[in-house]
């Protein structure tokens, strides 16, 4: 028990930016394998949760301690929200959600506001907690290499493990009536429209493959996309048959998962690390995975048409103008944010400018989805000046101190700045707000020490 708890004691910091890197993708892939096997009430979400406040106190117990002014800026826009979330005034608007989003069908208009104290508890405890332990930090006690391998090591595990629960998902949507010996009924299009049990007793069955939250779930794997092409670009080792298979199996997942957020994002990364190294492409390889990305973001959502139907005969919807309203698509989805930061800045009418207003309504189904108008109408002006701040000074922390070293971390903020900014509520986004704050410590501001731990 002693060298469990020695253990846990030395490699608390390494763990905590586990915990905040990796902890939702493998809470929810332990939410999806919860469902398909036993479907209990097994709290993963809170036990998750729970250990970023443990890991967070052990963090702040075993450092040495100095004063970053930067992370306190980010702490500040959240306190604003709280206070806007307890105490602030209601935000209003001139039309109802139902008649602005008359193009969506709701299954909960107040899903929002039912979340209200939830969504605070995780500002509180997941991201402000943190975020004043990082705020004090004077240095890490671990090597960023060995972040990096073990990082790695986890990224590969998950791949698999994601592959094969993708390719679960995919034969028992398609397949699984069989199982249960459902009788498919066809409609007119020849397509599935619902299904008849045993007794003829018509059963509804969703044929399309869902998940608990498919994004945060392969979060992981763009972070492990990161790690493949950083060791290529630092020449740690060569290119190899199985580091290739994992970059397309990491492509298979995102196919699977019909998403191309995590395709954009991947192929940002990439693009950044060719500008940064400035590294003559010899390989086949990455040409081939570029262009790869290309065709399947112009086909898989923006045309609302999936990839395996470039192969169909009949090709005649892949030349109809894309519908922006038809949902599943790339287009509509860019199309719904939209709308979420028209209905937010011009049909409010009582916004306040400066702090901010209390944005938990019954006239409200969702957040804005975007960071900048989240800071903007929860915590104001005062918050997105300080967001601006923070980015200018993060700005010159990377002109000065970035390396190839914490490179690795840049990315991770990149990449979820991308996504925070197509997704996402920023005051319940534990990532991006980690990452940030993290990239003062890997990055080592000169502050005024405090306290020196002995």
């Amino acid at each position: 028990m002693r060298s469990l708890i020695n253990f846990f004691s030395k490699n608390s910091q390494i763990i905590f930016f586990f915990l905040i890197f990796y902890g939702l993708s493998i809470t929810i892939f332990l939410e999806e394998i919860n469902k398909i096997l036993i479907d209990l009430e097994l709290r993963i979400f809170e036990i998750y949760r729970v250990l970023i406040i443990l890991f967070s106190l052990a963090f702040f117990f075993t450092m040495r301690k100095k004063i970053n002014l930067n992370i306190i800026s980010i702490i500040l826009i959240s306190f604003i929200f709280i206070f806007n979330a307890l105490f602030g005034k209601d935000i209003e608007f001139d039309t109802t959600i139902d008649k602005f989003y008359h193009i969506l069908k709701f299954d909960d208009e107040h899903f929002f506001l039912n979340n209200k104290i939830k969504f605070i508890i995780i500002n509180l405890f997941n991201i402000t907690l943190p975020l004043i332990v990082l705020s004090f930090c004077k240095g890490l006690n671990f090597e960023i290499q060995k972040f990096k391998l073990s990082s790695f090591i986890l990224g590969n595990i998950f791949l698999y493990l994601i592959s094969f629960l993708m390719i679960y998902k995919f034969i028992f949507s398609k397949f699984g009536y069989i199982l249960f010996d459902y009788t498919p009924v066809f409609n007119e299009l020849n397509n599935i429209d619902h299904f008849l049990d045993q007794n003829g007793k018509k059963v509804n069955i969703n044929t399309n493959i869902t998940f608990v939250n498919v994004h945060s779930l392969l979060l992981i794997l763009d972070i492990y996309f990161v790690l493949l092409i950083d060791r290529f670009f630092l020449n740690k080792e060569s290119i190899n048959i199985k580091n290739i298979l994992n970059i397309f199996l990491i492509i298979f997942c995102f196919i699977l998962s019909n998403t191309s957020v995590h395709f954009l994002i991947c192929f940002i990364s990439f693009t950044i690390y060719l500008f940064y190294f400035n590294k003559n492409v010899k390989y086949y390889f990455v040409f081939f995975i570029t262009i790869f990305f290309i065709i399947f973001l112009l086909f898989q959502n923006i045309f609302h048409s999936p990839l395996f139907e470039l192969f169909d005969l009949n090709l005649n919807k892949l030349f109809l103008p894309f519908k922006s309203t038809e949902p599943g698509s790339f287009a509509f989805s860019i199309y719904i944010r939209m709308l979420h930061i028209k209905f937010f800045l011009f049909h409010s009418t009582n916004l306040d400018i400066l702090i901010g207003n209390n944005i938990f309504v019954q006239n409200i189904y969702t957040y804005p989805h975007n960071l900048f108008v989240d800071i903007f109408i929860c915590s104001g002006f005062i918050g997105l000046l300080l967001f601006v701040f923070i980015f200018i000074r993060l700005l010159f922390f990377l002109k000065n101190k970035i390396n190839i070293n914490n490179f690795f971390f840049l990315n991770i903020f990149i990449q979820s700045f991308i996504f925070s900014n197509l997704s996402g509520f920023f005051f319940t986004n534990i990532i991006f707000n980690i990452a940030l704050a993290a990239c003062f410590c890997f990055f080592k501001e000169n502050a005024s020490a405090i306290i020196k731990n002995s």
